[in-house]
């Protein structure tokens, strides 16, 4: 049985660092009101400024965006050991055929169900980037992890926008596909609240769930935190 992704997320813009220059002293700011520090995630082409960063090897991304906490992180298509995330961040398509058979195998989903659950992972499609930066000072997006009553907070200014987060919640590519890859190309506010993998190698904590912000509206809601009752 042949697998297409029929249900996705198309991104169709050069990859890499935005024209526009993040105030890093505005995030600063974010961060310290809802206490949660964040990991910048910059979706890169290969003719970025590396030499500040770490390339990895054998990580899984969640896992990665933990190192980030402490350290600037630099992933390519090899870094990357899950299928799963490769194929979400756009490093790896045409593999749901794959994606299916370990589902079906290693966590004894029925076929036609896994295959439904492998189209409705969201992913960059098109991609331009080769790599990925984490803790980057030129980020497209932030990924934070929060309780629920920090993102409460955070969901009362944003509301302010007359927008809601996209919500797309599944128990695999968490981290990865549900926010790095949706965010990313939605450009909305995105939760998680993770999967296995992400809760163990990305330490996302027992009562946290992860969150996925686009830079520009990091901007815009320090705008109006001034005005929130």
């Amino acid at each position: 049985m042949e697998y297409t992704c029929s249900i996705h997320y198309e991104v169709d813009r050069c990859a890499g660092f935005s024209p526009e220059e993040v105030d890093m002293d505005t995030i600063k700011v974010f961060e310290d009101y809802f206490a949660s520090k964040g990991v910048g995630v910059s979706f890169c082409n290969k003719d970025i400024d590396t030499n500040s960063f770490q390339l990895l090897r054998d990580v899984k991304f969640c896992q990665a965006v933990k190192l980030a906490r402490e350290q600037k992180i630099l992933l390519d298509k090899d870094s990357i050991t899950c299928k799963g995330a490769r194929y979400a961040l756009g490093f790896e398509p045409g593999i749901q055929k794959e994606l299916v058979n370990a589902l079906k195998f290693k966590r004894g989903v029925p076929e036609n169900i896994a295959g439904r659950l492998v189209n409705s992972i969201p992913r960059i499609t098109n991609a331009s980037h080769t790599h990925i930066c984490l803790n980057s000072d030129h980020p497209d997006i932030f990924i934070f992890y929060m309780t629920p009553k920090q993102f409460m907070g955070l969901l009362k200014v944003y509301q302010r926008t007359g927008n809601r987060p996209g919500i797309s919640l599944s128990s695999v590519t968490a981290m990865c596909g549900d926010i790095a890859a949706q965010t990313f190309v939605t450009r909305n506010i995105c939760i998680s609240f993770g999967c296995d993998d992400s809760r163990e190698f990305g330490a996302v904590a027992d009562g946290e769930l992860i969150v996925g912000i686009p830079r520009e509206i990091i901007e815009q809601l320090m705008g109006m935190i001034g005005s929130t009752p």
